[in-house]
């Protein structure tokens, strides 16, 4: 009966292609709905893949390559991304919050209404992404790259955005109530409408 387990717990091969969960490893994969929780999923290749609503919390993707994928409703929360490459993906609503994307390549990704609660995306790149509505609080952004980021009404309450890079984003409308901006390059920043009762780092005057 142990052996049977042990059996069902390991990764399935069929004609050497690895799936996890029933799900095929490879790009452009169809994935969608799946449930891939505590799934090691590290350095696999997934770019271009439909994983929509998929279930990826605990996961480990460390340094995954999610390029140009499909997570609209997909859930991470608790997953670990470290390293990971999700160039212009389809993140919409995705629920990413405690996840580790510490370093992740997020450029270009549509991140809007996403949950990013207490999320680690220290040293980040998320330049030009779309995180319009989109639920930050308490995120850990620190020397993240955020340049020309579309944060309007963001909810960044209490996040940390410490020597991040701001360059040209608009953070119009968006909730910046004791957020950290200490040190963080805000040229050519949008702040029209935004909220910033207690902000550290933010302008006296808005633009």
């Amino acid at each position: 009966m142990l052996l049977i387990l042990i059996l069902f717990s390991l990764p399935a091969r069929a004609s050497g292609l690895l799936h996890i969960g029933g799900c095929p490893m490879r790009p452009a994969t169809e994935c969608v709905d799946m449930s891939l929780i505590g799934a090691n999923m590290e350095g696999m290749d997934l770019s271009d893949s439909l994983l929509a609503r998929t279930r990826f919390l605990a996961a480990r993707l460390t340094n995954a390559v999610l390029d140009g994928a499909d997570l609209t409703l997909a859930k991470f929360q608790n997953a670990t991304l470290e390293g990971a490459s999700m160039l212009s993906a389809e993140l919409w609503a995705a629920n990413l919050s405690d996840a580790n994307l510490r370093g992740a390549a997020l450029r270009g990704a549509n991140m809007e209404k996403a949950k990013l609660r207490r999320t680690d995306l220290r040293d980040a790149d998320l330049s030009g992404a779309r995180l319009l509505m989109a639920e930050l609080p308490h995120a850990q952004l620190q020397e993240a790259n955020l340049e020309g980021v579309d944060l309007r009404g963001a909810n960044l309450i209490g996040a940390d955005l410490n020597y991040a890079n701001l360059r040209g984003a608009d953070l119009s409308y968006a909730n910046l109530t004791n957020t950290d901006l200490d040190g963080a390059d805000l040229r050519g920043t949008t702040f029209v409408g935004a909220i910033t009762t207690g902000c550290r780092g933010c302008p006296l005057i808005l633009n």
